[in-house]
């Protein structure tokens, strides 16, 4: 495998743009080009290349650069200058101002980023403070860094001190650059929301100015004059009128500050958080300025954040210069900036994207982007697509996304799940390559970011996977019955799986049977209640619905099976070759005989792939900058390519036989966990009609096995036949991708009970909203059923409401 920064895992989501690779190269042989004609990449001249490693060992995406020597804790300052006329040019207080004429004043550099030519964005340096106000100010786009750190890298070597600011991508790359010759260098991380492309902000005036983008001067994006500090403008001269337009109205500054149109490494930034590499971090005092300090003339108030020993000396001599300096705790700086959490993506960041790149659209750049800000149609998925060692788990959720791509033109978004707020989770191969291939949504600990989701999607989509047992994942099992999606919205559920044919709520390693207790079973039947379609992976889920819930589901195949063997083939990017070998991927090594897991592990010229789930805690890392902990192990497209090379595959998880039976191989199922059960591979032989027999519990078995093959003329046909059936349910979920009335008008209906004062304690909770709606329900004669379920207070009754209101659904759709 060749040795460059085209090699990094998950480039899309990784890479920032920074530029430290085009600055190291040693033959000139990268530059930063816009891929689909936005966002700034490296590309390599192969002519050039000699696969030296550099770029890559340089590279802060691939390998984090470590924070520098910190203070015993960082200090925050709320300032500002006493030079009004500074004050009022600056984005905020002058801060940046105050501190670059102090570095030019010695006979030092300072770099930053200005605009060079219209709208083109590139960091620049400058001796002279003549030159100093093209960088000041916020810039909200990405600036090109061209060969800047090589020059600063001269610089320091002359013993010239040199200040820079920038993103704190940039000033890791420039750190990774420097590589320790930083005595006289001085940094400002600002602390950064996100950086649109150049292309998109050039296009933005284009249509403001009739295709005149480059004759544009003074732009400010923080222009205080007509509204102050709170209420600032985009404002730039054009032919000798200003434009001028305050950040609520204007289109552009809209898409970036809803996080619509930033960089989606952005979206999952590792500076966003402390310890911070720069030696000072700068921003803006929000809020706390007025309410903390009582400093209301909406002038402008720096939030400085003092990282170092050198920024803390360096701030000492330059203090005369700010009229009001005062210490700040860093929490309420927090609050308004993004100091110790990234941005989140706006959940149409794809489909916008997807937009602009596939020109699918005629659509303006204001248009698109108002467009999709309000879009409300999108396709929301829940399942565990976020998993960190569960191959089976990211492949089910990945293929499910592919599918539906490909039936409406768009990606779907899944919804990451984490059990608390403590952090986000762990970082591995997985999750890279969920990050590269699986849009998401924000990592989501709690109801209400669940319930915004709303806003920007109408079908809701549970499964596949064992979505519907409750295994303690997150803090509500309910999520996973999509209890936050609106009524008005199509909630539907695909190879939904309760992992038994009995209703348990097992945990995670929980050998220990729980049922769920009668009322929340009330509950769930509730839910489920709510759903407009259903279907679930394996057959006893059929007979639980309609016994348990009185729902009837569609039996489908699991999402694996959407794609065929050419598209995982893609997937892997290597021609296909027969190993000859025997791949075993074993869960859960202890449930099988030692005899028979000897044999297998001694059988010759035989690989055995990482376990999934079995050693997860073992394998959790944490470097010693305390960056997140880590897993790894075989990448995805190794995995997959492991199982189709291979003569035999032996395992005991049901998508790696999912996986052998795509690849058309032949298998050996062992004996699974207590917590897998062997429901859903015997639903699955069922389906297709394979043989109970392979199942291999003594070394009889396994040698049997071996010596009879699978008939795969006899599978295919009857897996055609399924795989035709899942599609043909998943169509209709799709066309069903609407608004409903009657929905809507059910949804005021509960929004009216909730807010309604309690009622007496007896009288039960659907009763309750039903005497209280039912003036509102007469139109649909639903209204003498209300009075008199009203009058009743068992819990029968309220099933009997559900089934009315579920059955009156059901007739105005079809009507």
């Amino acid at each position: 495998m060749a040795n460059d920064i085209s090699k990094i895992s998950c480039m899309e989501t990784k890479c920032t743009g920074c530029g430290a690779c085009v600055n190291v190269c040693p033959r000139g042989a990268i530059e930063l080009v816009e891929r689909n004609g936005y966002f700034l990449f490296p590309e390599i001249d192969s002519a050039k290349c000699n696969h030296c490693g550099l770029c890559l060992a340089k590279c802060p995406a691939a390998k984090p650069r470590p924070a520098p020597s910190r203070v015993t804790n960082e200090v925050a300052y709320g300032c500002y200058v006493k030079d009004e006329v500074e004050r009022a040019r600056s984005s905020s207080g002058g801060f940046f101002q105050a501190l670059a004429k102090y570095i030019l004043r010695q006979g030092g550099a300072v770099c930053g980023a200005a605009f060079t030519h219209g709208c083109h964005l590139e960091h620049v340096i400058i001796t002279d403070e003549n030159n100093l106000i093209p960088l000041q100010r916020s810039k909200y786009l990405q600036s090109n860094t061209g060969m800047v750190y090589s020059r600063i890298l001269a610089l320091l070597k002359k013993g010239i001190k040199v200040l820079f600011v920038g993103t704190p991508c940039q000033v890791a790359a420039l750190k990774s650059v420097v590589d320790g010759n930083d005595d006289n260098l001085i940094t400002i991380d600002l602390m950064c929301h996100g950086v649109p492309p150049e292309n998109l902000f050039k296009q933005h005036i284009d249509y403001l100015t009739g295709n005149d983008a480059d004759n544009v001067v003074e732009i400010n994006f923080r222009d205080k004059q007509p509204g102050g500090w709170n209420l600032y403008h985009l404002s730039f001269e054009h032919n000798g009128v200003k434009y001028c337009r305050s950040f609520k109205d204007d289109v552009y500054l809209k898409g970036f500050a809803n996080r619509l149109t930033i960089r989606r490494a952005c979206g999952d930034c590792r500076y966003a958080r402390f310890p911070r590499q720069g030696d000072f971090t700068l921003g803006d005092l929000w809020n706390v300025a007025e309410d903390y300090l009582g400093w209301r003339d909406n002038k402008g108030v720096n939030a400085v954040i003092v990282n170092t020993r050198k920024a803390r000396q360096l701030f000492a001599s330059i203090r005369d210069a700010f009229s009001k300096l005062k210490e700040v705790p860093i929490p309420d700086v927090s609050r308004t900036n993004n100091l110790q959490s990234h941005s989140y993506l706006h959940s149409n960041y794809w489909r916008f994207y997807e937009a602009l790149n596939l020109k699918r659209t005629e659509d303006n750049i204001h248009s698109l982007i108002e467009k999709y800000l309000q879009k409300d149609d999108g396709i929301c998925i829940l399942n565990f697509c976020d998993s960190h060692s569960n191959y089976g788990s990211v492949l089910t959720a990945y293929a499910l996304k592919e599918k539906v791509r490909a039936m409406v033109g768009y990606s779907p978004i899944h919804v990451h799940l984490w059990r608390t707020s403590g952090g986000e989770p762990a970082v591995s191969d997985l999750i890279d390559f969920c990050r590269e291939n699986i849009p998401a949504s924000e990592w989501i600990y709690s109801r209400g970011p669940l319930e915004k989701l709303n806003q920007h999607f109408r079908t809701f989509i549970v499964g596949p996977d064992t979505v519907w047992r409750d295994c303690s994942y997150t803090g509500d099992f309910h999520w996973f019955l999509l209890n936050f999606a609106k009524l008005s919205k199509n909630i539907c559920s695909y190879a939904a799986s309760f992992g038994f044919p009995y209703l348990a709520n097992t945990g995670l390693r929980d050998t220990k049977q729980r049922n769920p207790s009668e009322n929340e079973i009330v509950e769930r039947k509730r839910l489920m209640k709510r759903f407009s379609h259903v279907s679930v992976r394996e057959d006893s889920g059929v007979t639980l619905c309609r016994k348990i819930f009185d729902v009837e589901a569609e039996h489908v195949l699991d999402a694996v099976f959407l794609l065929n063997e050419e598209h995982y083939s893609k997937l892997i990017g290597r021609p296909r070759e027969d190993s000859g070998s025997i791949v075993r991927y074993i869960l859960s090594p202890s449930c099988s005989s030692p005899e028979l897991m000897a044999i297998i592990e001694n059988t010759p010229n035989s690989i055995s792939l990482r376990d999934g789930t079995g050693d997860y805690a073992n394998r959790l890392v944490s470097d010693k900058e305390g960056n997140l902990p880590s897993v790894t192990g075989v990448m995805v497209r190794d995995w997959l390519r492991n199982i189709r090379d291979c003569k035999c595959f032996v395992t005991d998880s049901f998508h790696g036989i999912c996986f052998a039976i795509i690849f058309r191989k032949q298998f050996v199922v062992l004996k699974p966990s207590v917590f897998a059960g062997t429901e859903r591979v015997d639903s699955l032989f069922r389906m297709l009609g394979i043989p109970h027999d392979r199942y291999a519990y003594t070394v009889e078995d396994y040698e049997r096995i071996l010596s009879t093959p699978l008939d795969y003329s006899k599978v295919e046909p009857r897996l055609n036949e399924w795989i035709a059936k899942s599609e043909d349910y998943l169509k209709r979920v799709l066309a069903d991708n609407k608004p409903n009335r009657i929905r809507d008008w059910l949804e005021s209906v509960e929004m009216l009970a909730e807010s309604a004062q309690p009622p007496p304690p007896r009288q039960c909770k659907a009763a309750r909203y039903a005497h209280r709606s039912w003036r509102i329900a007469s139109f649909t004669g639903l209204g003498c059923d209300c009075r008199r379920i009203a009058r009743r207070r068992t819990e029968n009754v309220c099933l009997g409401h559900s089934s009315l209101l579920n059955s009156l659904l059901v007739k105005t759709q079809n009507n």
